[in-house]
């Protein structure tokens, strides 16, 4: 088994000290909230859910998001016509309030 050791401190990555990898780069962080900036809230629903992909700053920071928008060309058109304009809109996804926001919900249930 390879042992990883975090990005930020350094240190090996271990069963007390477990860490996050970065979905787009693969770079590992101490999964604590001085390495990987993040709270402990925020922290925790990471832990909790499968489904959640964590980035690093660096990777935040160097890729936009693409979100996809069809606006009708004509708004009097008729409402079964397929035909549109698609409008590519560049957009920032603030990680943390989505994680806060999934935290919020998590506890709802």
């Amino acid at each position: 088994m390879v042992i990883k050791k975090c990005f930020g401190c350094k240190k090996n990555i271990t069963k007390k000290s477990p860490g996050l990898e970065c979905s787009r780069c693969s770079k590992v962080v101490h999964a604590n909230s001085e390495c990987a900036k993040l709270s402990n809230k925020q922290l925790s629903t990471l832990r909790n859910s499968n489904s959640i992909e964590w980035s690093c700053e660096t990777c935040l920071l160097n890729t936009s998001r693409r979100t996809s928008y069809i606006i009708p060309e004509d708004d009097d058109a008729d409402e079964d016509s397929d035909s549109g304009t698609v409008i590519t809109h560049q957009s920032t996804l603030d990680h943390r309030k989505l994680i806060q926001d999934i935290s919020r919900e998590l506890k709802r249930r």
